[in-house]
């Protein structure tokens, strides 16, 4: 089997790293060298549609299978732009065509119209990834300076890039607009800033707010995701899909702030995780945050459930491929090696 992966940027390395060594557990073969292998494996098809569709010819007519991940299906049901309609149409024909697979990694319970799009679909792999990645060492020093920024308030962070498609000019907005906020919770944005956010993360930093305007290492997000009590997972109402930000949260057991009405917010419920679904005006969301309570009920312990969800996702895939599931091993039983 072929892994085909555009770039190494955010999340994709380690969905490649996940995906190989899932699949070697199951004794699959998996390199991203082989050029004659039976399938072709795209973990994110969307970075590149034309080049995953030609694969997807190519293979067709050698009798190969394209199997590939499908992060925005949501976006073959927007009609404010031709290229959305066109797209619509192509993933209609390609679930189609018997030698190609599309999944979303959404289920389609999320949004039933997936399914004219997809043939099947697993979970947001970074809801069940965690104990199959090497054991990372936390930053016990960030998170106590976290939480000495704090003094006694609760911890939001906001993780990874920080521009407005993942809501950091919302993010920073919500802080500056009321004083209540600011004396309740820190908001902490950790990650490179955009250009486009460089004027919003000025006035957080002035008005504050904890920012962290550089790479962060996965050590350091531990750290975070340690320190907070709510991380934020509010993004732009046309970025609508799966949020790894959101699926490590999950894991950990740490509550989410969310969009009211997107995707995640389903998903959320679904999985009967904890999160605050804010509404799109601000004063309303504000009395959202400030209604949380201060000292929650823990959330739930997912651990059958996170195993539940990676062995039946393993089955998808390995079906996908073309393979007898018949003789699936317990998927997840051995983490990577650093």
């Amino acid at each position: 089997m072929k892994l085909v992966s555009f770039s190494q940027d955010g999340h994709r390395s380690a969905y490649n790293d996940v995906f190989t060594h899932l699949l070697r557990l199951q004794n699959v073969d998996i390199s991203a060298h082989h050029e004659r292998s039976r399938v072709a494996f795209y973990p994110m098809l969307d970075d590149n549609i034309p080049v995953f569709l030609r694969s997807c010819l190519q293979n067709a007519l050698s009798g190969r299978r394209t199997v590939g991940l499908f992060f925005r299906p949501g976006e073959c049901f927007r009609r404010d732009r031709v290229k959305y309609r066109l797209k619509n149409l192509l993933f209609r024909v390609l679930k189609r065509m018997p030698t190609i697979r599309i999944l979303t990694i959404m289920p389609f319970h999320v949004d039933p119209r997936f399914a004219l799009v997809a043939n099947d679909w697993i979970h947001d792999p970074q809801l069940w990834d965690m104990d199959l990645l090497p054991a990372a060492e936390t930053q016990d020093a960030l998170s106590a300076t976290v939480r000495a920024a704090a003094n006694g308030r609760q911890v939001v962070v906001a993780l990874g890039g920080q521009n407005r498609l993942k809501g950091f000019d919302r993010f920073a907005t919500l802080w500056q607009s009321d004083l209540r906020l600011r004396q309740r919770y820190l908001f902490v944005a950790a990650g490179t800033v955009a250009a486009e956010c460089a004027g919003d993360a000025q006035a957080f930093a002035e008005a504050d707010g904890l920012l962290l305007d550089r790479f962060i290492s996965d050590e350091e997000l531990l750290a975070l995701y340690t320190a907070s009590d709510l991380v934020w997972s509010c993004y732009a109402p046309h970025y609508n899909q799966a949020s790894g930000i959101f699926g490590r949260a999950f894991q950990m057991g740490k509550p989410a702030i969310v969009r009211d009405g997107s995707y995640i917010a389903t998903i959320a419920r679904h999985l009967d995780h904890p999160v605050i679904a804010i509404a799109q005006d601000n004063a309303t969301a504000t009395n959202e945050l400030l209604s949380w309570p201060t000292e929650p009920a823990p959330a739930k312990a997912h651990t059958t459930m996170i195993a539940a969800m990676r062995q039946r996702d393993t089955q998808v895939l390995l079906s996908a491929f073309g393979i007898d599931v018949s003789g699936l091993k317990s998927a997840g039983t051995e983490p990577l090696a650093r």
